[in-house]
């Protein structure tokens, strides 16, 4: 659901910026 949707963005944009 959107629950879920927004924790996977959530971690893509954490893992983004520990990338950056």
């Amino acid at each position: 659901p959107a629950f879920q949707r927004f924790a996977v963005r959530t971690s893509k944009t954490l893992e983004d910026i520990s990338v950056k």
